[in-house]
């Protein structure tokens, strides 16, 4: 039986062809969706997609839109989105490695980083100062380490080369004694450079 190539208009065949084209292309491109973080693994999490759909979305490990010099404390369970770059990320991220070109070749869920989203349920703060919370605390260093300040839910430590003052419940040791009942001896009463008595 022969097709209906002679009968089919060339128009009609066209048009469905360029628009299967188009319909292919625009699949390849990436989406931002919502998601919300079901494991970190450093400066990475793998998120899972919020979103109701006939497609299936497999939990994905993608980078964070963050520095290397402030790098917050993501937990499982934070919500936030994906957005997805024109190219290849892996050789910037080290995941997978390589270079990107141009061509576009990739999954459309391959150039994807995750963007925290503000959430009604925070707790409030004041909103006029910059603020930093973490479940553990919060670490503020130099890259080598010789100057650090570590707050936790029960101390505050300043640290520099050997120096360190801790505060804490128990009151504040400077370089590892006591301030607060901490004594000198061998101290003298007598007149001081300016004449009076000390």
């Amino acid at each position: 039986m022969a097709d209906n190539s002679q009968t089919t208009p060339l128009v009609r065949t066209l048009t469905r062809f360029v628009q299967g084209e188009i319909e292919n292309k625009v699949q390849q491109f990436g989406q931002s969706l919502p998601v919300s973080v079901v494991a970190v693994d450093g400066p990475f999490v793998t998120v899972k997609f919020e979103v109701q759909s006939t497609i299936t979305f497999p939990n994905m490990k993608v980078p964070q839109a963050i520095s290397r010099y402030a790098r917050p404390p993501t937990q499982v369970g934070d919500k936030g989105f994906v957005v997805a770059a024109d190219v290849y990320l892996g050789g910037v991220t080290g995941l997978g490695g390589g270079y990107a070109n141009y061509s576009r070749d990739e999954s459309n869920l391959s150039t994807l980083v995750y963007v925290p989203l503000s959430n009604t349920s925070w707790p409030a703060v004041d909103t006029n100062a910059y603020n930093i919370t973490a479940p553990n605390g919060v670490v503020i260093k130099d890259d080598s380490g010789n100057s650090v300040i570590t707050l936790t839910p029960s101390s505050i430590v300043l640290e520099c080369g050997g120096s360190s003052i801790v505060i804490d419940a128990s009151g504040v040791t400077i370089m590892g004694k006591d301030f607060l009942t901490h004594v000198h001896s061998g101290v003298q009463s007598g007149p001081s450079s300016t004449g009076g008595v000390v």
